[in-house]
């Protein structure tokens, strides 16, 4: 319905002094067939209308109002302010209204218009359409980071300086305990192509759920010294696990999330990888001090405390709500090739960056002769970069969108590889294993939240699979020939040139996924 303007009631100054004020038109939120034609009623004793009382009640119920002016926020107040003074509340028999007195109301610069809710309520635009619209699943976001925190921080990274103690301690020498860690890596491989099938057919959080038991009880099963075929099976194990746990247990937290709160739960879920290399690198050769089964008892029990985290707290469907195009709107006939050049981008990011994660610190130590000491402080920083990474580049993709902060993170990355084998400076050094570090798991960040951005839900999960295996394939084949490469050469800075190049190719591709709006 349309009121010229409200009810002035029996005070003619009234009307005078709101003469400026524009028509307001409203519709009602009465539907379905008219009602007959009441007679007009008679007049109160005031001369208003009782029939404009039934229009102000009706137009306060209303949902939506479209002024002509766009003046949202006066129109709203004033409003209300009417049914409040005119009696609305009092119902239509309660006696005449008092005159309706209307002020404009200025909106604050930058503030978003108000909305009329049900009842009356003066909301802002920028109120959730629902509770939940832009809440935080901060459940599943610890469930999926204490998972990724005991497959790939504990399960993976935490291997490492468990090398040392393996050998100093009798177990194994240097050759084998390297191996192990081969093992482990197949193992991973091995487990990112059954995450895929074995999700489609088992609920995610008992899949969940089955993987950090025997995440946990490989470590224990570790502790016992029973020859090299028995670790060997148990480190395997872990690597399975480990890629189970990235693959399935992400795409769940973020398929519950808001899409605009998804770089923030993104960022959370993987700074469990960073935290795992820090807290490893600091309490596993305090630890080996007294024994390596006193070391993998340790890993037990943390892996355990975490595993009480990563239990509960999943949602109840796999993939959470729909996200359609995300951010840039790719059509549903793009997204494949999207996918597949994001594919190519995290592998060639798998390739470049295994020189700083397998050769820093001998680098560092040896070709440079700054010891073991320099070397031990420049992969804590590695550690503490990879800690604050995926929260960093979370946000910042909050703002920007993950194809950017995709684009942008290779660009950055590649840089800093490339430092170091131009120049041995010590800020450059601490820069590059910093930076490094932070956009070693803040690339899955970025990966996983770009999936969602272009994929629909029933296919994140199956991409996010197709690219940890494709990331696992490049690390294993660039540790393999880098290996061979410093075997024969002896140098370490073809290898960074090598993976810088690798980042920058890896950023045109995910640059070619981008649209213009």
């Amino acid at each position: 319905m349309a009121l010229g303007a409200f009810h002035r009631g029996g005070d003619a100054g009234v009307g005078e002094q709101h003469a400026h004020a524009p028509a307001i038109r409203y519709r009602s939120l009465a539907h379905g067939p008219a009602h007959k034609k009441s007679p007009r009623p008679a007049r109160n004793a005031d001369g208003s209308c009782p029939a404009h009382n039934h229009m102000a009640e009706s137009a306060r119920l209303s949902e939506q109002a479209t002024p002509n002016d766009g003046a949202l926020q006066h129109d709203r107040r004033c409003l209300r302010m009417a049914a409040m003074r005119g009696g609305l509340h009092r119902g239509l028999d309660s006696g005449p209204p008092a005159p309706a007195i209307i002020r404009p109301m200025k909106r604050a610069r930058g503030s978003a218009p108000a909305r009329l809710g049900v009842g009356g309520r003066i909301m802002s635009a920028r109120d959730p359409a629902t509770p939940d619209e832009d809440r935080i699943p901060w459940r599943a976001a610890a469930a999926a980071f204490a998972s990724v925190l005991i497959g790939l921080g504990l399960a993976r990274f935490a291997y490492t300086p468990m090398i040392p103690a393996l050998v100093e301690g009798g177990w194994y020498d240097g050759a084998a305990a390297a191996s192990l860690g081969a093992v482990n890596l197949g193992g991973y491989l091995a487990g990112a192509l059954a995450a895929a099938p074995l999700a489609r057919r088992v609920p995610v959080a008992m899949l969940i759920r089955i993987a950090i038991a025997l995440t946990v009880i490989s470590f224990a099963a570790s502790a016992v010294h029973l020859g090299y075929g028995w670790l060997a099976v148990w480190r395997a194990i872990g690597g399975i696990t480990g890629a189970i746990l990235m693959i399935v247990a992400v795409p769940a937290a973020l398929s519950a999330t808001p899409i605009r709160r998804r770089g923030r739960v993104a960022g959370l879920v993987f700074t469990g990888v960073g935290l795992g290399v820090v807290v490893s690198g600091q309490l596993v050769p305090i630890a080996a001090g007294f024994g390596v089964v006193e070391a993998w008892g340790m890993l037990t029990i943390f892996a355990l405390v975490l595993g009480v985290v990563g239990w509960s707290g999943w949602p109840r469907e796999a993939t959470g709500p729909a996200v359609g195009g995300g951010h840039l709107g790719v059509p549903p006939a793009a997204t494949g090739a999207a996918l597949a050049l994001i594919g190519l981008a995290y592998a060639l990011d798998a390739f470049g960056f295994v020189p700083h994660t397998l050769f820093w610190a001998d680098y560092v130590a040896r070709t440079l002769g700054l010891g073991l000491a320099a070397a031990g402080a420049s992969w804590s920083l590695f550690g503490l970069g990879a800690a604050f990474g995926p929260i960093t580049v979370g946000l910042v993709a909050e703002r920007i969108g993950f194809g950017r902060t995709l684009v942008g993170g290779l660009v950055i990355k590649g840089t800093a590889i490339g430092l170091a084998a131009f120049t041995t400076a010590p800020w450059a050094l601490a820069a590059s294993a910093a930076v490094v570090g932070l956009l070693t798991p803040g690339m899955g960040t970025m990966v996983a939240g770009r999936i969602t951005e272009i994929a629909s839900p029933h296919r994140q999960r199956q991409a996010w699979a197709a690219m940890t295996v494709s990331f696992a394939v490049a690390q294993s084949l660039s540790g393999f020939a880098m290996t061979e490469w410093y075997a024969v050469s002896g140098e370490h800075r073809p290898l960074f040139i090598a993976g810088a190049v690798a980042l920058f190719l890896g950023a045109i591709a995910a640059a070619l996924t981008l649209r213009r709006r």
